[in-house]
């Protein structure tokens, strides 16, 4: 696993490249892997990583992070499922917000 590039998605869908730097088994707990930020980032990206992402746990191949894929196409069209998801929200929000103004106005 050393070496393997993983991707992770904040929870404002920004994309964080990983690289598992170490492991370590743990008996009945599974693997603990520690990554660095591959490349540059941005501050919203190195808080995230710092809380969330810097430490993980693996087990029978599985990251403990629902937010962390082992191929950059799933992290964006995960990315992609939420930000579609949040849009929805947003746009129910303003429909909801329209009716209430036009309810006062009439």
């Amino acid at each position: 696993m050393k070496g393997q590039l993983l991707f992770a998605v904040t929870d404002q869908f920004y994309i964080i490249p990983l690289q598992i730097i170490s492991e370590e088994d743990i008996p009945d707990a599974g693997i603990k892997i520690k990554t660095v930020i591959v490349g540059d980032s941005i501050r919203h990206q190195e808080v995230h990583y710092e809380h969330y992402f810097q430490e993980m746990w693996m087990d029978d191949g599985v990251i403990s992070s629902s937010s962390v894929f082992f191929l950059e196409s799933s992290a964006k069209a995960y990315a992609c499922g939420k930000i579609n998801g949040a849009i929805d929200i947003k746009e129910h929000e303003l429909q909801r917000l329209q009716q209430r103004l036009f309810d006062l106005n009439n």
